[in-house]
């Protein structure tokens, strides 16, 4: 399978908090996902660089991009 595919399976983990809180609605989530799939990184780039997100999804924002800057 490939790497890429396989970070997915950790990022949908992560969004879940972030669906389950109503942060983002389920459609958001899949677009950043498919985005990703597709290696077009800027959506969820431009998401864990964003400066108005609540403190609450900090610790997840930061393993999203552990995960987005793996190799």
């Amino acid at each position: 399978m490939n790497k890429r595919r396989l970070k997915v399976l950790e990022m949908t983990r992560i969004f879940q908090f972030f669906t389950q809180t109503r942060f983002l609605s389920p459609s958001e989530v899949s677009y950043f996902i498919n985005e990703y799939v597709s290696g077009n990184d800027a959506p969820i780039n431009a998401l864990v660089s964003r400066c108005d997100i609540p403190m609450i999804y900090c610790q997840s924002i930061e393993r999203l991009k552990e995960i987005i800057n793996e190799d």
